[in-house]
């Protein structure tokens, strides 16, 4: 009954969030929600481009995230360039950071902007971004990137796939996986301090 009253209270606040013409975004998902905390992604602050983090406590008090460490589904998909990419050939390297974005979201191209401007910095700190596009065809998610001038690497996720298994229900979103393939934050908008500070982990 507990666990029921507490899914009704969730999926109210949510319903809340977007009546108020918010998009939410909740995760870990709910499926596995029980002994975890879930993260509520709501914009509040739309003119200074912020947003705010609600935790919601379900069942057992837990940590956040980034302390309970989620195994990082693994994937192998291609980018624009038809080259395959795989997760976990990254495992003991780099800190990956996975931007699930798609051409129609005007905060990706937000996100994207900065990305296009920092990815070359930011492997200098061992520190990999892979922008997977969420459920587009490639010609669209091609032209879109070349009109925007784009130079960096763009992973395709054209069945949403990849999405669906991060139990992804709004973009943008970013995952950090750690060197050991667990996740460790999910923000959307790109967390700097925070990688920087993962990526120096061992």
């Amino acid at each position: 009954m507990k666990n029921y009253l507490t899914m009704v209270m969730l999926f109210c606040l949510i319903f809340f969030l977007t009546a108020a013409d918010h998009k939410a975004v909740v995760w870990p998902p709910m499926a596995k929600a029980t002994g975890q905390r879930a993260v509520v992604w709501l914009p509040i602050a739309k003119a200074a481009g912020q947003r705010a983090v609600v935790w919601l406590p379900i069942a057992k008090a837990a940590g956040p995230v980034e302390e309970e460490k989620s195994l990082a589904p693994n994937f192998k998909i291609k980018d624009l360039d038809q080259i395959s990419v795989e997760l976990s050939s990254f495992k003991n390297k780099n800190l990956v950071v996975l931007f699930f974005w798609t051409t129609w979201c005007p905060y990706c191209l937000k996100e994207l902007k900065i990305l296009n401007q920092t990815m070359l910095d930011l492997e200098k700190e061992r520190i990999t971004v892979l922008p997977i596009n969420s459920g587009e065809p490639s010609a669209k998610v091609a032209k879109f990137a070349k009109n925007k001038g784009y130079t960096f690497r763009i992973l395709l996720d054209s069945d949403s796939a990849v999405s669906d298994a991060y139990h992804i229900y709004g973009v943008p979103i970013y995952f950090l996986v750690d060197k050991k393939g667990y996740v460790r934050l999910v923000s959307n908008t790109f967390p700097h301090d925070e990688a920087q500070k993962l990526a120096k982990e061992k």
